[in-house]
């Protein structure tokens, strides 16, 4: 080596490096693009002058510094999804051995309180799972520029750039590893969990042939038999509070189970979700919607607004739709879209797309829950937090809901939250101020109805 070579050194290291920093910024195809041309071209006019210190120390220094460290980066991700997965899969079982045990002994309390603790891990699992597969996702774009910018130079990358793409091609557009599936209960444990919910007969009855139906499909394409194009997507219609985010949640466990989406996650979403205030922001923001979604259901809540304002020409909830329909299309194997609202108001959002009455030809309504089974609700809540409530202080909650009408404004589940949680505060004053040393029992009186 000549004298010059410790300078060159230096400066091929800097571009390791910066290399490396403009990497991990790349989170588009524009600046993968970017990042390639500027990257080469920095190089090339830095091995003019030494060609043989570019073939030999530079590939060296540019594999250590760039490919070993992305590495172990996504190593980094990848075993923190996996932990994430593990601990999803943990809670699962223990959670369908508790409801298990409750539906045995006729518990339906304990079932309701099962069925609450399920939402609340389900949210805090998909959680880390999202913030870990969220680190992954732009790897795939990241790596494709690493080995176009090799071949533009001719680096050779054979050794840890090799299995680094393949290991993380499902990610490219959102997907979760599929050991999050491989850890989720069994579909007859999910089927239980189903039939634990409160009410909801005619829902479950629908859900149930849905799921007979995607497996006899499977059935079919195993035996090499003509399938059908049935679409899978579907409107969800009722009154706030009857169950149509938690059954849309179980659906997708449930497709997750049987195969039919490969990660099985709820994304759920309203109007401010997709819809920006400028031009072309729209589309934007609905695409990133649907890939968080991919592998799993995209839950569309109060869909109708989207069409409402659009008609009066005062947004671009149109763009949305029209944004919507045709990712469901280029999507249509890994993408279940469930759009929810009122019955009314969702038959004209389905009218305000010529494409979505043949991609949504199923309806499933959720009718109001019953008197009997809100008070139900209302004792799964009560168990759950270790509250006990009198039959007195039952009978006072039952004849206030009988009293309420059922319009389309009534809360069904939410109501009973309303007035669990503002039972909860007139206990607390209650407590406070009487000095009283029962913690668990609520009256008439907390309830103040």
């Amino acid at each position: 080596m000549n004298s010059e070579e410790p300078a060159h050194a230096k400066a091929y290291a800097k571009i390791a490096q910066d290399t490396l920093a403009y990497l991990t910024a790349i989170d588009t195809p524009e600046k993968a693009h970017t990042f390639v041309a500027q990257t080469a071209q920095q190089i090339r006019e830095l091995s003019a002058k030494t060609p043989e210190f570019y073939s030999g120390e530079f590939i060296s220094t540019f594999r250590d510094t760039v490919v070993k460290r992305s590495q172990r980066e996504i190593a980094d991700a990848q075993r923190a999804l996996g932990d994430a997965n593990a601990e999803a899969g943990a809670a699962s079982a223990e959670l369908t051995a508790r409801f298990r045990a409750a539906r045995a002994a006729g518990d339906h309390a304990a079932q309701h309180a099962v069925w609450r603790d399920q939402e609340i891990q389900q949210a805090a699992c998909q959680a880390k799972v999202d913030a870990a597969a969220k680190r992954l996702q732009p790897w795939s774009l990241r790596i494709d520029a690493m080995k176009s910018l090799a071949s533009t130079l001719g680096v050779n990358l054979t050794g840890p750039a090799d299995t680094t793409p393949s290991q993380n091609a499902q990610l490219s557009s959102g997907h979760a590893t599929p050991s999050r599936r491989a850890a989720a209960a069994s579909l007859d444990d999910l089927l239980t969990q189903l039939d634990g919910l409160t009410g909801l007969a005619p829902v479950k009855a629908d859900v149930r042939q849905l799921i007979d139906m995607a497996r006899v499909e499977q059935m079919r394409r195993t035996a090499g038999l003509p399938v059908s194009q049935i679409s899978h997507h579907l409107v969800f219609t009722g009154n706030p509070g009857t169950g149509k985010t938690t059954v849309a949640r179980q659906l997708a466990q449930l497709y997750a189970a049987i195969g039919l989406l490969r990660t099985g996650q709820l994304v759920e979403i309203t109007r401010s979700d997709l819809v920006a205030g400028y031009v072309g922001q729209t589309a934007i923001k609905t695409t990133e919607a649907v890939k968080r979604a991919l592998g799993g259901i995209l839950f569309i809540d109060e869909a109708y607004s989207l069409c409402r304002l659009a008609s009066a020409g005062q947004d671009f909830g149109q763009e949305a739709i029209d944004t919507v329909v045709k990712l469901m299309e280029d999507h249509r194997d890994e993408l279940v879209v469930i759009v929810a609202g009122y019955g009314e108001e969702m038959a004209q959002f389905i009218r305000s797309n010529p494409g979505l009455p043949s991609r949504f030809p199923r309806t499933i309504h959720f009718p109001d829950y019953s008197t009997d089974e809100l008070v139900l609700i209302f004792q799964g809540m009560c168990a759950h937090n270790k509250y006990e409530v009198s039959a007195e202080t039952v009978r006072a909650l039952r004849l206030y809901l009988a009293k309420l009408p059922r319009t389309r404004e009534f809360g069904n589940g939410r109501l009973v939250r309303n007035i669990f949680e503002a039972a909860l505060a007139r206990q607390a004053s209650r407590i406070v101020a009487t000095n009283c040393s029962d913690l668990t029992k609520l009256t008439p009186t907390d309830l103040g109805l």
